[in-house]
């Protein structure tokens, strides 16, 4: 897993530099192909793409999300811009449960589950103020297969956001 998530990396960190018409964003994206937390977005007038990153911890437990998302833009008007895209992500957690007997004893156990998910959709760019092109909104519209280790889960719509600051 860490060696994946590092050539994933040094992939991306190699398209940035070779790309300099680019447009570089910050912010925040919210769904299943695209993952949930922290988004890095480059795009173009010809393509684009998108690395989200999450994580959530309590004492004992973690939930988070990766996901990478490639978008095709398809027209660009004055303040939006509609696209399609594909993309995969994964929801991981990992959790501790005490189990109590009525004799007193107590089981721990240890749970680490992974959701894969993928999709491909149609999506749309809204640039948020109308004197100011840095923030702009997204929402997708992305069919999704998701699955875990050992069975099917979903096959079916489901709309993601995001907010992005280009710069």
């Amino acid at each position: 897993m860490k060696k994946t998530i590092l050539i994933i990396a040094v992939i991306l960190f190699v398209v940035g530099l070779s790309a300099t018409d680019f447009k570089h964003s910050l912010g925040f994206a919210g769904g299943m192909i695209s993952g949930s937390g922290f988004a890095y977005r480059q795009m173009n007038d010809n393509y684009g793409f998108q690395v989200t990153f999450g994580i959530t911890m309590s004492d004992e437990d973690y939930f988070g999300s990766v996901g990478f998302e490639y978008i095709k833009p398809l027209h660009t008007g004055n303040r939006t811009k509609f696209y399609v895209l594909t993309g995969v992500s994964s929801y991981f957690s990992y959790y501790e449960d005490d189990y109590y007997y009525y004799d007193d004893d107590v089981s721990k156990t240890q749970e680490f589950d992974v959701i894969f998910n993928t999709g491909l959709g149609i999506g749309i760019e809204w640039q948020i103020l109308p004197n100011n092109p840095n923030f702009k909104f997204s929402f997708d519209w992305p069919i999704v297969l998701s699955f875990d280790e050992d069975k099917f889960n979903i096959f079916m719509y489901i709309p993601q956001g995001g907010i992005h600051y280009y710069f």
